[in-house]
Order: structure tokens, then C-alpha cells, then sequence
């Protein structure tokens, strides 16, 4: 396997750690970031509903703590959730059982998606959000989500984008903590790595605005939560979208 095993260990350990904070963010934001992963399965899940029918199989790719993979069954489609994580497949059991939801509805399990092994063409869709960010090889992974969707499939995507407004106007510090995640992304270089892989990229959604650290330092979170207001409201009716925090992809399977 071409991914790099001490990254995935990395990764599988930040989430373990942190598999209640990524549960509970969804409800109680503390941060602007919040908000935007909050809208992030939002827009996901509606792209989801626009572009497949009710009771199609879904793989959701790194679900974390399932807060996606409600969202998913409670639209009507079935899905199969898989991190890394075993505190985060851990949770996402206990929610589901807690919620009552439909046993037959969903599945979890843990592991690395390029080890799992799936049936080819055996998911409708496949949502994978924040989950491209971290491989080492996407092409890799790009080739096993083609693999496993059938013709005609919806692939939803999401990353973090390299061009953004908190790198400009002095409000973001030239030296920042490193991140687990190790890809950013553009609009055409999501375009490029679709192209590449055998899908066309059909919709997509610039979203988010926050991390203006600098200004943190004189307002704390109440500085970034007004700028994630202000210039969310601004996108409305001005081009800002290409500045965003995250891009969300649709693209089928060609």
C-alpha cells in the first residue's frame, strides 16, 4: 500500500483523541470553524438528495462520530460509514442505537479504505468530506472510490482551499501550527484529479470564512465569528467564493 502508514497512524490517533469534540461541534459551536463544518454536511447532504434517489447506498469515507451518516439515513438513503477511528465508529454505534434508528438502515465499521474490501460498482454514492486532505496518494484513493461506485455514481468531496481570505490584510500570522491535513485544493485542481481518475466534476460550493488569527489575539472568537458573518452575508451578492475556507465537489463516475 502506497499511503504512507505513519500519517494514517497520526491521523487515526488525532481522532481517537479527539472523537467527542468532533460529536459535539455539530451542536455547540465554539468556533467559527464549527459553523462551516456544520454547513459543510449541510450542503453536502443536500447535494446528496439532488442527485440520487431515496434508498441508494452510500459510503460515507471517513464519517468520523456519524453526525453526517444521520443526516444521510434520516434522508432515506443507506449508508455504510468507515473511519480509521475505532472511538469514532465507537460513537457513532452508541449515537445511532441511542437515536433508535433502523438497523437495516446502516453499518459501521473501522479501518482504511484502501484496505476494505468492497465488491466493485457496490455504492450509488460516496461522501467523503475532509477525508482527501489527508492521503497521501489521492490518486489512490480517487482509484478505489472509482472502483467501488457504480457507473453513474455520485462522489461528494470536500477540502480545504490554498487561496483564502484570512491569508491577506495582515490576519493571518506568516507562521501557523502544522496541520494533519496535507492537501489544499482549488476548483481546477479538483477538476484535474476528477479528470484524471475517471470523474466529471458537475456542482460544486465555495463556503467559509474564518481563521483570522491575528485579530484572535485582540478579540478572541468573538473577532473571528464576526468576520465569518460579515463576509459570509457579503458572498451573497459579491464574488468572494473564490476566497472560501472549503470547496465542496460533485462529480460522477464517468
Amino acid at each position: 500500500m502506497s499511503i504512507n502508514n505513519n500519517h494514517i497512524d497520526i491521523v487515526k490517533t488525532h481522532f481517537d483523541i479527539n472523537s467527542q469534540v468532533w460529536k459535539d461541534l455539530y451542536h455547540n459551536f465554539k468556533k467559527s470553524n464549527d459553523i462551516v463544518l456544520s454547513n459543510r454536511k449541510d450542503i453536502s447532504v443536500a447535494f446528496l438528495c439532488k442527485y440520487l434517489e431515496h434508498n441508494s447506498k452510500i459510503l460515507d469515507a471517513g464519517c468520523g462520530a456519524g453526525m453526517v451518516a444521520m443526516d444521510i439515513v434520516q434522508k432515506g438513503f443507506f449508508v455504510h460509514g468507515i473511519d480509521i477511528s475505532p472511538k469514532m465508529i465507537e460513537l457513532c454505534n452508541q449515537t445511532f442505537s441511542q437515536k433508535e434508528i433502523d438497523a437495516s438502515k446502516y453499518f459501521f465499521s473501522v479501518g482504511d479504505l484502501v484496505d476494505m474490501d468492497f465488491p466493485d460498482n457496490s455504492f450509488d454514492g460516496i461522501m467523503a468530506l475532509g477525508f482527501l486532505e489527508y492521503q497521501k496518494d489521492e490518486h489512490e484513493t480517487l482509484q478505489r472510490f472509482r472502483k467501488i461506485i457504480r457507473p453513474g455514481g455520485v462522489l461528494i468531496c470536500s477540502g480545504p482551499t490554498k487561496i483564502r481570505l484570512s491569508n491577506y490584510f495582515r490576519l493571518r500570522p506568516k507562521k501557523v501550527s502544522k496541520s494533519i491535513s496535507i492537501n489544499k485544493y482549488s476548483l481546477s485542481r479538483f477538476k484535474m484529479l476528477m479528470k484524471h481518475n475517471g470523474f466529471n466534476v458537475i456542482d460544486y460550493k465555495r463556503h467559509g470564512y474564518y481563521n483570522f488569527m491575528n485579530l484572535n489575539r485582540f478579540f478572541g472568537p468573538k473577532g473571528d465569528f464576526l468576520l465569518y458573518r460579515i463576509f459570509t452575508k457579503l458572498s451573497t451578492f459579491l464574488p468572494l467564493g473564490r476566497w472560501a475556507n472549503d470547496i465542496i465537489v460533485v462529480a460522477v463516475k464517468q
